[in-house]
C-alpha cells in the first residue's frame, strides 16, 4: 500500500491530514492534556456528575470549561502552529515531541504525563542556536487559567472550524504569581529548572523570560512540570519519564491479537491506536465512575460509538480493568430501574441496544465479566422488548419497533429504523452470540427468537421500499419506518438519520448477499448520493461544517459496513481499497484518526483522535490480516437468492 507523501491541498489533493493535537494524559485521568503545534500545552478538566456530562461543551458553554495552559513565546508571539513538526515514538507510548524552527533558534519540546488521576505534564525544552556565531537571545513563557476556547483560539471543541490562536487572548487577568522557580494561580502550578547559561526574568506577572547565551550550534535545556496536583519542586524529568515508559509498556503488553507485528510501521501504528483508545477512559472530577470519551476535546459519551472500542479491547487483549470500569458506569450508574441505559449526554434511542451489543461482544471472550453483568444485560434486553411491545399495542406506531425517539445528534424525533432499530438488532445479534458462547441456552433461545422477529420487522420495511421502487435503477431506503411523508422529510434531513446508516442492512442480510437489490442500494449511495472515491464511501458536509474548501469525507463508519459486505461476498480487492483508504487518508502521519477529512484542506481534521474510528480500523485490520471473528449466529437465513 503506497502512502501519500504530501498533505492535502488544492494543488495536491488526496494527501494526509495534519495532526492538530497530541494526547499526553494517562487512562482514567481527570484532565484532557494536549500538546498543540504552536507549543501550547493545554490541561482541560472533565466536569463531574451527570449534569456536566450532559452539555459540558458547545459554542455557548465555553465559560463552563475550566482549563489551564502554558505556551512558549519568541519575540512576544506564539510560534505559527502551521510550522510545527510533531514526532511520535515508534512503540506507541504517548511521549511526544514538537519542533519549531524559528530562524535564528529552534525549539524542541518533549512532553509526557505521569500516570496519576490528576496528572502532571513534564516538558523538556531544548533551545538550539542555528547561527554560525554566538547568540544572545530570549524566549518567553506565559500561563493562564481561562475558558478553554480562549486559550485555543477556537469556538467549539470538535475542530470543525479553523482555530485562530493569538497571544492577545491570553493577556487577561488574573496573572500568575512567581515564587521560587515556580508560577502559580493558586490552583495550577508550573515548576521550572534552568541551566547555568540561562537567566530568568519575570515581567509584571505577565510572562517569564528565559535569557540565554549560546555558542554556534550549541543547545541548552529547560525543564517544566505543570499540574493542579502536588509537584515535587526537585522533580527529575528523566526519572518521571522512565516511570511513564514502564506504565505504558505494561498496558500495551496486554495486546494479544496483533496483525503484522513484525512490520515496524504496523507495530507503531497499531500500538498507537490502542494507546489512544485507552486515553479515552476518563474520570470526571469529584465522582467515582469512569466515562469513555469519543475524542477531540469533548467530554460527552456516545455509547453507540463506544461499543466499537469495547468490542476491540475484548478481542485483542487483556483489558478487563477498562471494560469493567465502563460496564460499572453503564449498568450501575446509567441503568434505570426499568432496564434502560440512560446516557449522560445526547439521548440516542440506540443507547440501550449499544450497551447490549458491547456486553455481548465482551461475553464472547470473558466469562468473569459476563457473570458480573449478565443480569443487568438481561434487564436491558427486556426493556427494549417492552418498548417494542408498546409500539405493537399502539396502531399509530410501526409494529414491533422502538418508539419514536431522537436517533442521533439531530433533534428530530421519529421511528428512525435505519439508525435506532438497526443498531438495536445488531445488539440483539451480538448479545445472542455471547449467550451462546457462555452456554446460557434458555436466554440464548429467547434472544434468538426476538432477534428474528425484530429483524423481520426491518425486512418488511426494506421489502416495501423495494416494491415501491421496483422499476427504479437505484433504491432509496426510507428514513421513517411508517413512510409518512411529513415525518420522512423531517428526519431524513437530519444528520446521520439515513444516509450513513441504512447500509447496515448489508450486514444483516436484509438485501440478500451480492444481490441485485444490494447493488441498486450501493448504486444510489455511490453514484448519486454520497459518492465514492479512492476507497472512501461517504462524502457529507452539513451546512454547519463551514467554511468548506473541498469535499468532506466521513471516515470508518459507513466504510467498515461496506468493507465487511465486500469481504463476505468475495470482493476482497474492493474491501482492501476501503481499508487502505483509512490508513492513507483518514490517518495522519502521527497515527491519529479523525472523524472527517477535507480532500484539499489538510487542517480540517475534526474529532481527532477518535475513539470509534480507531476501533473500527483495528477491527478491519484484524479481519484482513488475521481473520474475521467467529460469528455465525444469523448466517443460516442470510442467503436469500430471491432478492
Amino acid at each position: 500500500m503506497k502512502q501519500p507523501t504530501h498533505f492535502s491541498s488544492p494543488e495536491t489533493p488526496w494527501g494526509k491530514p495534519h495532526t492538530t493535537q497530541l494526547y499526553l494524559h494517562p487512562p482514567f485521568a481527570e484532565n484532557i492534556v494536549t500538546l498543540r503545534p504552536n507549543t501550547t500545552i493545554l490541561l482541560g478538566e472533565i466536569g463531574g456528575g451527570a449534569y456536566p456530562q450532559h452539555q459540558t461543551t458547545g459554542r455557548h458553554d465555553e465559560s463552563d470549561l475550566p482549563s489551564s495552559a502554558m505556551v512558549f513565546l519568541y519575540r512576544n508571539q506564539m510560534p505559527d502552529y502551521k510550522k510545527g513538526e510533531f514526532s511520535v515514538r515508534q512503540d506507541g507510548i504517548p511521549i511526544h515531541s514538537l519542533r519549531q524552527n524559528l530562524g535564528e533558534i529552534s525549539l524542541e519540546m518533549e512532553c509526557f504525563c505521569n500516570t496519576e488521576r490528576v496528572p502532571t505534564v513534564f516538558t523538556k525544552l531544548t533551545i538550539q542556536n542555528n547561527l554560525d556565531e554566538e547568540l544572545k537571545d530570549q524566549i518567553g513563557m506565559t500561563a493562564r487559567t481561562a475558558p478553554e476556547f480562549d486559550l485555543l483560539g477556537a469556538n467549539e471543541p470538535d475542530g470543525y472550524y479553523p482555530i485562530e490562536p493569538s497571544i492577545n487572548r491570553w493577556m487577561h487577568a488574573p496573572y500568575w504569581q512567581q515564587d521560587e522557580e515556580k508560577l502559580t494561580d493558586g490552583q495550577y502550578t508550573i515548576y521550572y529548572h534552568v541551566g547555568e547559561n540561562v537567566r530568568t526574568v519575570c515581567h509584571d506577572r505577565n510572562r517569564m523570560h528565559y535569557l540565554f547565551t549560546l555558542a554556534p550550534g550549541a543547545k541548552t535545556e529547560l525543564y517544566f512540570a505543570f499540574s493542579r496536583a502536588h509537584i515535587d519542586k526537585n522533580f527529575s524529568f528523566e526519572e518521571e519519564k522512565k516511570k511513564t515508559e514502564a506504565f505504558w509498556e505494561g498496558e500495551l503488553s496486554r495486546i494479544r491479537v496483533f496483525p503484522k507485528k513484525e512490520d515496524p510501521k504496523f507495530y507503531a501504528m497499531y500500538r498507537s491506536l490502542v494507546a489512544q483508545g485507552l486515553q479515552m477512559f476518563a474520570r470526571p472530577t469529584g465522582v467515582n465512575y469512569v466515562i469513555m470519551r469519543q475524542g477531540g476535546l469533548q467530554r460527552l459519551m456516545w455509547p453507540t460509538e463506544n461499543r466499537s472500542l469495547i468490542r476491540v479491547l475484548a478481542r485483542i487483549g487483556d483489558f478487563d480493568k477498562y471494560i469493567d470500569a465502563i460496564f460499572k458506569t453503564y449498568f450501575h450508574v446509567m441503568q434505570a430501574e426499568s432496564g434502560e441505559v440512560v446516557n449522560f449526554g445526547l439521548p440516542w434511542g440506540s443507547v440501550t441496544g449499544s450497551a447490549l451489543f458491547a456486553f455481548g461482544a465482551v461475553a464472547m471472550y470473558n466469562e468473569a465479566l459476563y457473570e458480573k453483568y449478565k443480569e443487568n444485560a438481561y434487564r436491558a434486553f427486556r426493556f427494549i422488548e417492552e418498548q417494542r411491545e408498546f409500539c405493537t399495542q399502539h396502531p399509530d406506531l410501526a409494529d414491533g419497533l422502538y418508539p419514536p425517539k431522537q436517533s442521533s445528534d439531530f433533534a428530530a424525533v421519529g421511528q428512525v429504523w435505519a439508525h435506532t432499530d438497526l443498531w438495536n438488532v445488531h445488539g440483539y445479534a451480538m448479545y445472542a452470540e455471547g449467550l451462546k458462547r457462555r452456554g446460557d441456552e434458555a436466554r440464548a433461545k429467547e434472544v434468538t427468537e426476538a432477534f428474528w422477529d425484530y429483524r423481520g420487522r426491518l425486512q418488511a420495511i426494506v421489502d416495501r421500499a423495494v416494491q415501491e421502487q421496483k422499476d427504479n435503477e437505484r433504491i432509496i431506503l426510507p428514513a421513517d419506518a411508517r413512510f409518512i411523508p411529513e415525518i420522512e422529510e423531517k428526519v431524513a434531513s437530519g444528520l446521520f438519520s439515513r444516509r450513513s446508516n441504512d447500509l447496515k442492512v448489508l450486514n444483516l442480510g436484509l438485501l440478500g448477499e451480492e444481490s441485485p437489490i444490494a447493488k441498486r442500494i450501493l448504486k444510489m449511495h455511490f453514484e448519486t448520493d454520497n459518492g465514492y472515491e479512492n476507497g472512501m464511501c461517504l462524502t457529507y458536509a452539513p451546512s454547519f461544517l463551514a467554511p468548506r474548501k473541498g469535499r468532506r469525507w466521513y471516515g470508518t463508519w459507513m466504510d467498515s459496513d461496506v468493507h465487511y459486505y465486500y469481504r463476505r461476498n468475495g470482493m476482497d480487492e474492493k474491501a482492501k481499497e476501503i481499508l487502505d483508504a483509512q490508513l492513507k487518508y483518514m490517518m495522519s502521519k502521527e497515527y491519529y484518526m479523525g472523524e472527517r477529512i477535507d480532500d484539499v484542506d489538510a487542517w480540517f481534521f475534526p474529532w481527532s483522535p477518535n475513539c470509534s474510528a480507531n476501533a473500527r480500523t483495528i477491527t478491519m485490520l484484524c479481519d484482513w490480516y488475521i481473520g474475521p471473528e467467529e460469528f455465525t449466529f444469523y448466517e443460516k437465513e442470510n442467503s436469500d437468492e430471491s432478492k
